[in-house]
């Protein structure tokens, strides 16, 4: 047990050392006139985020839009349950 104990303290003593500067990194506020990068895992992951972002504005936009036919929607779905 004191083998798991030292461990332990040494796994959270690394995270709790290795955490932040990781946040710090990852979280920093881009400069004006800077862009994230576009390439690797992240530059797609971004793409893809914004790219369902903007589906979803467009989705609620549309719905609210035609505010009367979704509600009508809903009341026939509620009254087929």
């Amino acid at each position: 047990t004191d083998l798991h104990t030292r461990q332990l303290v040494g796994s959270v003593r690394c995270v709790s050392e290795t955490a932040p500067a990781l946040c710090a990194t990852l979280l920093k506020p881009l400069h004006k006139g800077e862009q994230h990068g576009q390439r690797g895992f992240f530059g797609w992951f971004n793409r893809t985020f914004n790219r369902n972002a903007e589906r979803y504005e467009k989705g609620v936009a549309k719905i609210l839009h035609r505010s009367l036919r979704w509600i009508l929607i809903y009341v026939l779905l509620l009254g087929g349950m």
